[in-house]
């Protein structure tokens, strides 16, 4: 028997609320990408502080939704070195080291391009600081020259239910710092 993987539906609009209850950002849902979507770009202006109760209120009918997460204390990437950037030796781990924080979960994303081929490797893991990915999965890399993209993400994140019976939204608020490198 195939089971339908479950996927994000459209709630219909949300809003991000600070701790004051004063309007942050209003989400869309995004059709093509099937997530939703902030309606102010991405940039250096923070939408929530460290430890701040983001409230994310929204959805329609069934899907209605009232949940607060609280955003992660920022994460800085130590090494690889922001001087020298992101490089893989072959044959050896890629160490990675950042602030630990208290969110529990850390995303680690390297993404390598080369010819018009990219590849990504993506791990998650506790927030303890640091991460070393195997030199076996980095193999899998295309060879130089290649561009080089390395992401850490902190994670905050609960399922809240809805209003409609076996329903939930899941609300996840990130902090992420990142390397580049060309080889």
């Amino acid at each position: 028997m195939l089971v339908e993987p479950l996927g994000y539906v459209d709630g219909g609009p949300v809003a991000l609320r600070g701790a004051d209850d004063s309007l942050r950002a209003d989400l869309w849902f995004d059709r093509t990408d099937r997530a939703y979507r902030p309606t102010i770009p991405p940039g250096p202006r923070r939408l929530l502080v460290a430890d701040e109760r983001a409230r994310f209120v929204g959805g329609e009918g069934n899907l209605a939704f009232d949940a607060i997460v609280t955003a992660p204390t920022p994460v800085t990437i130590s090494v690889p070195d922001p001087a020298s950037g992101v490089h893989v030796a072959a044959g050896a781990d890629l160490a990675i080291r950042w602030n630990a924080g208290s969110s529990g979960v850390v995303s680690v994303t390297l993404v390598a391009s080369a010819n018009g081929r990219s590849v990504t490797i993506s791990c998650e893991m506790p927030d303890a600081g640091g991460f070393a990915v195997p030199a076996a999965m980095l193999d899998i890399l295309p060879p130089p020259p290649r561009s080089l993209r390395l992401d850490v993400e902190r994670i905050a994140s609960i399922v809240q239910p809805a209003v409609g019976r076996g329903l939930s939204a899941f609300v996840h608020v990130t902090e992420s710092d990142w390397r580049t490198g060309l080889e």
